[in-house]
């Protein structure tokens, strides 16, 4: 986790980490108290505190150290609006394309950057692991016709496609 990274990914990537990790980024990052740092050792052995809440402390403290408070609000807001709610983040790419009737998905995705190849497009495709306007997309071979669409690829990456005739 770099420290100039946007908040968001410093804050999701805190989530992201183990139970057993996130100790030992209390130990070592958090500004908490010897003590409290033993009741949440304590409270996580015992059950009475959960792994989730106390890594989205540790999450929105480390995120505020180096964003400040209301960035680090706005990017536990976001990542509970993408990952508890299933909504969509505020700051979706967009990616354009000109004259066509009708375009090819994995290319898109290829092109946008949202895949490395055509290859691992097709490949997330038959998956599962592509949405398009919240609905699986699993046929790499049909082509879409121009319009505005959604794209949700894997869990994280978004992507707006606006498709003009």
């Amino acid at each position: 986790i770099g420290i100039s990274e946007p908040a968001k990914d410093i804050y999701g990537k805190i989530l992201s980490i183990s139970d057993e990790l996130m100790v030992k980024y209390y130990e070592l990052l958090s500004h908490i108290s010897v003590d409290e740092l033993a009741k949440l050792k304590e409270g996580l052995k015992d059950g009475s505190v959960h792994p989730k809440k106390a890594k989205e402390a540790l999450a929105l403290e480390i995120t505020e150290r180096y964003h400040g408070k209301e960035e680090a609000l706005k990017a536990k807001e976001e990542f509970d609006n993408v990952f508890k709610d299933h909504g969509v983040p505020d700051d979706v790419p967009v990616y354009t394309l000109e004259d066509d009737k009708e375009f090819w998905l994995p290319k898109v995705l290829k092109d946008s950057g949202s895949c490395k190849s055509t290859g691992e497009a097709i490949r997330l495709m038959q998956q599962g692991g592509v949405k398009v306007d919240d609905e699986k997309f699993d046929d790499p071979d049909k082509k879409l016709p121009a319009g505005e669409y959604l794209l949700k690829v894997g869990k994280r990456r978004f992507l707006k496609i606006v498709a003009k005739k």
